[in-house]
């Protein structure tokens, strides 16, 4: 669920400075057990209807790989970066390779957009580069069974448009390929595992 700034505690948005020890401690409730399926989850909710296809850790071709890649309607891209801690953010921005096709809008089949998607309280914008836009998370309630499934989220800086170039079917039914292949191998690895569990469980009796 996309939220408006207006509704969000003016201490998560780090926009001018960083936590003080006791804000940090008062707002750990928003981002605690907050793990990336949690951000894909809400972000697979904000792009449902209006995308061609969404597909969570996905390599495009001739790209590098992505936390979410996104195909709207209109054939754009958006690539979604999840960065669950300040130690992970800070590695990746490391990665030279992929960061200077950013920052010179020159990859192969680059996304048009590209996101980093972090929980609140990890990223100040200063520190997220100009190629780059933000999203914060957080979760709707303190206790955890009054929370919704997917975190709140909150555009904090929208990314740029890195090129105008469009994707083809070709790209879209690639995607669906691989969300075909890989639905059978997890299906299949679940009734493995169920298998197994019933047969261990015999054997112990």
């Amino acid at each position: 669920m996309l939220h408006s700034l207006n509704l969000w505690p003016k201490e998560l948005l780090m926009l001018e400075r960083s936590f003080t020890p006791s804000e940090a401690e008062r707002n750990a409730w928003q981002t605690e057990d907050m793990y990336e399926q949690h951000i894909q989850r809400c972000l697979w909710q904000r792009h449902r209807s209006a995308a061609h296809a969404i597909l969570p850790n996905y390599t495009p071709v001739g790209w590098h790989e992505c936390d979410l890649y996104v195909v709207s309607r209109a054939y754009r891209t958006v690539e979604y970066e999840v960065k669950l801690t300040l130690t992970d953010f800070k590695a990746d921005v490391r990665k030279r390779r992929k960061h200077k096709e950013l920052q010179n809008r020159c990859g192969k089949n680059m996304p048009n957009r590209f996101f980093y998607a972090v929980p609140a309280m990890v990223v100040s914008p200063r520190d997220v580069p100009d190629y780059a836009g933000l999203m914060y998370f957080r979760w709707s309630a303190p206790e955890r069974a009054r929370r919704l499934a997917a975190p709140l989220a909150a555009v904090i800086r929208t990314a740029p448009q890195l090129h105008d170039r469009r994707v083809t079917d070709a790209t879209i039914n690639e995607m669906r390929r691989t969300a075909y292949w890989r639905f059978w191998n997890e299906r299949f690895g679940f009734e493995d595992y169920r298998r197994n569990s019933r047969a261990w469980a015999a054997a112990k009796t």
